[in-house]
């Protein structure tokens, strides 16, 4: 389309019609100019559509970092809690092994006392 303006341009200057001339260069250089507005906003429509991406990319890392760090927090208070219930189970296992130590030495102690 552009070349057409030009050749209209030319044709009008050979012609000695430099008013339609100067009306057909300013048509050419007003399409230039909407298609090079309409590259770039491609060109940046592109760009954007890139970083959108990209932020996209990392709120979903960033989720899964935060996930794993949930996930490992919650094996570390489940260890944790096992540990306890296990000392607790034990230290119930030793404080009634204990107690029953306790009732055979004072049965015996009774016994000697009674001879």
């Amino acid at each position: 389309m552009m070349e057409i303006y030009q050749v209209y341009a030319a044709l009008d200057t050979l012609t000695n019609d430099y008013k339609s001339a100067y009306q057909h260069l300013r048509l050419q250089n007003d399409f230039q100019k909407k298609i090079t507005q309409a590259d770039r906003q491609k060109e940046m429509d592109k760009l954007e559509v890139i970083y959108q991406t990209k932020e996209k990319e990392k709120e979903i890392q960033l989720g899964k970092t935060t996930i794993q760090n949930r996930n490992k927090t919650l094996w570390i208070v489940s260890g944790i809690s096992a540990l306890l219930l296990l000392l607790a189970f034990w230290l119930f296992w030793l404080r009634s092994k204990l107690h029953k130590s306790n009732n055979r030495l004072n049965s015996l102690v009774k016994k000697k006392k009674i001879w």
